[in-house]
């Protein structure tokens, strides 16, 4: 708490803000929050097709460093700024849009389907995340869904029990089930996630088409889910956030399931029978939760269906604690909203600094009716809330 109130408070003070939105928030710089430490250990880099570097070379061999007066001539013949003071090679040495374009998660090339899962949030729990470094899942009356967040009355499936008919009434048997089906919810975890559309159904789209039916670029979500089009969208490595459950959550409950979400419109049998209390069967209680509950919370209305959602789902979760997935080998990159604000830089950075890189962490802005990701980090090292109008300027890629 303290780094990151330091953090802020030079974003604040320092006379380099005065320059506009687009200045680095981060630390050793020449400023008055010593201490502070600095946005993230020097990261790894990936190549491109052409042999140009993003990130830093922490696992590859030592590179020469620039020279105080900034980087050798690049492709354009423009040259860029040395990396800040105590910072060696910390910055993403993008040259142009073309070589951003082919980053290997955030660019418009074809990705694996199914191989990313998203998740949106606000910058404050964010930073929460970070802090905790796992990602906690909700109980069903947490979801926004209000036929799955709350709970309602049974239908009964029959008046009386002809085989008993000197048992107990009918209103006592449908009390005792609603009672047994309420325990149960009450013990369901669920994380909700958003997919990629199904990016190869289209192997002719442009680029553009393709960034747009991607898991970062959903408008309805980025406003729903992520504090209004200000706050983050985590990009997560979906077999590895699977593992990552299955370590953490399995011996703590009693089942656990991926799947996606189906969306059907109108009458579904599978929901009416999850909300139905079968008093002829008597072992049906018994099994009403495994066998009607759970497979019901894969199901949603079609009005839902722009979130192209993939759930966890954690069942009998009795361990007190917060049910949370560890995010440490599972985070590959994040995405700040197209309204995301420089003094909320402070609060997301120690996310940032769980990516593999910080060339992993992008920017988005419109182009047109299309949200396309920029490079967060300038070549300065530090992150930037870029706006519409810096992204048109070739300054983010290589600046004079």
């Amino acid at each position: 708490m303290t780094n990151q109130f330091a953090l802020a408070s030079w974003w604040r003070t320092s006379p380099a803000v005065a320059n506009g939105p687009s200045v680095a928030v981060g630390s050793n710089v020449v400023g008055p929050s010593p201490g502070v430490p600095s946005l993230g250990p020097v990261p790894r880099r990936w190549e491109t097709p052409n042999g140009l570097a993003f990130g830093s070379a922490a696992t590859f061999a030592p590179e020469p460093q620039p020279e105080a007066r900034g980087v050798a001539d690049g492709p354009n013949g423009r040259r860029s700024p040395p990396p800040p003071s105590g910072r060696a090679k910390n910055y993403c040495s993008v040259v142009n849009q073309t070589d951003w374009d082919r980053h290997p998660i955030l660019g418009s090339a074809f990705v694996d389907e199914g191989r990313y899962l998203y998740h949106y949030t606000s910058a404050s729990t964010a930073s929460m995340i970070a802090e905790s470094g796992s990602l906690r899942l909700s109980p069903l009356a947490r979801l926004n869904d209000p036929r799955e967040a709350m709970h309602r009355e049974l239908a009964v499936m029959s008046v009386h029990d002809p085989r008993n008919p000197d048992g107990p009434e009918t209103d006592e048997l449908a009390r005792a089930y609603a009672a047994h089906v309420r325990r149960e919810r009450e013990l369901v975890r669920v994380g909700c996630f958003v997919r990629d559309q199904d990016l190869r159904s289209v192997p002719d789209a442009k680029p553009m088409t393709r960034l747009d039916r991607r898991g970062f670029a959903r408008s309805a979500m980025w406003t729903h889910y992520a504090n209004g089009n200000c706050g983050v969208c985590l990009i997560l490595d979906g077999a590895a956030l699977e593992r990552s459950a299955s370590d953490a959550l399995s011996q703590r409950c009693r089942a656990i399931q991926w799947g996606d979400v189906r969306y059907v419109e109108g009458f579904d049998p599978v929901i009416l029978r999850s909300e139905t209390a079968d008093l002829i069967d008597r072992s049906a209680q018994s099994t009403h939760h495994v066998e009607e509950v759970l497979p019901s919370l894969l199901l949603k209305n079609r009005d839902w269906e722009r979130e192209f959602e993939r759930r966890i789902i954690v069942d009998g979760w009795t361990d007190g604690g917060p049910c949370s997935i560890p995010l440490a080998n599972a985070l590959v990159g994040l995405v700040l909203a197209v309204g995301f604000q420089s003094p909320d830089l402070a609060l997301i950075a120690p996310l940032a600094n769980m990516c593999p890189s910080l060339g992993d962490v992008a920017k988005l802005v419109f182009t047109a009716n299309v949200l396309v990701p920029y490079p967060a980090q300038g070549v300065d090292g530090e992150l930037h809330a870029w706006t519409d109008t810096d992204a048109r300027r070739a300054e983010i890629f290589d600046p004079e």
